[in-house]
């Protein structure tokens, strides 16, 4: 248990939260978000088909709350904002499954560049629910598959598994479910190049009674066809001296949920992500962009 309380004890930015309930620390910053991105020309579901992107690059950039009102202003006559109904801003459950040595985490953990995730996703304002893979090959792009399916599973069925097992090889593994994550989510569209942006507030982990929240953090992610660093939302964060870092939602959990796996490399992703809880500016180890996958 030393791990998992030494963690705990050098970053108390990280929260247990009581309830499965966002906790945006400054409610402020959450007004000004929701007036900022109903100024962004919308965008409908039907009309995403040009950037579905299911085979693609992924950089992830982590920030505070306060920052991103600044950086939605220099956005917004570059990006179109999804809007299904009158929402903009949608919740996101995810149930992750590992095997039960966790191999998928200590994959990622380790930087195989042949690496899975499943999950079971599900939309809450539209109430789909999908059952996904998600796959990072060795040429760093991720490709997802992924199928409707009535609800989530917490055991998965052989319907399931056949499925799973047409893009991942488990001939000798069972998968059992190991977290939920919980977010806030909008997404931007550019209004010309192939490149969607997603917006992540209000993370939280849990498994069974044991929950995490994460206050103020803010996880942007650039998702494109190519590696193209004409991107304007890149040049924005550029602007900012926000810098690429990758960071894996499920993997950050297996870290806080299970203290017996190792989680050394994450030791550094916990400052920082314990400095941006306290709105300090982080110091980024890595000299290139992290091009991840989640």
């Amino acid at each position: 248990m030393g791990n998992h309380s030494d963690s705990l004890h050098l970053h108390k930015s990280i929260i247990r939260t009581p309830e499965n309930r966002p906790a945006l620390e400054n409610m402020n910053d959450s007004s000004h978000i929701h007036s900022i991105i109903h100024r962004f020309p919308a965008i409908s579901l039907n009309d995403m088909d040009r950037v579905r992107l299911m085979d693609r690059t992924d950089i992830k950039y982590l920030l505070h709350i306060s920052r991103l009102p600044g950086i939605l202003q220099a956005a917004e006559k570059l990006y179109q904002i999804l809007e299904i109904g009158n929402d903009r801003i949608f919740e996101y459950h995810s149930l992750y499954f590992d095997t039960p040595d966790f191999r998928m985490y200590h994959n990622h953990h380790r930087g195989k560049t042949k690496r899975y995730k499943v999950r079971f996703r599900k939309y809450l304002q539209t109430n789909r629910v999908f059952l996904e893979v998600k796959s990072r090959k060795n040429n760093r792009r991720t490709r997802k598959k992924r199928i409707p399916v009535a609800d989530v599973e917490h055991r998965l069925t052989p319907w399931a598994m056949d499925f799973i097992r047409e893009y991942i090889p488990l001939t000798d593994s069972t998968l059992e479910p190991k977290l939920w994550t919980r977010f806030s989510r909008f997404t931007l569209v550019h209004l010309t190049a192939p490149e969607r942006i997603t917006i992540d507030l209000d993370l939280r982990v849990n498994h069974e009674d044991d929950r995490f929240g994460f206050p103020g953090l803010v996880i942007a992610e650039v998702k494109q066809e190519g590696n193209t660093p004409a991107s304007d939302f890149r040049r924005i964060l550029a602007s900012e001296h926000i810098r690429p870092m990758g960071l894996s939602k499920y993997c950050l959990g297996c870290v806080l949920l299970y203290p017996r796996v190792k989680s050394n490399r994450y030791k550094q992703k916990l400052r920082i992500i314990s400095k941006l809880g306290r709105h300090e500016q982080p110091h980024y180890a890595a000299a290139n962009p992290a091009i991840v996958r989640n």
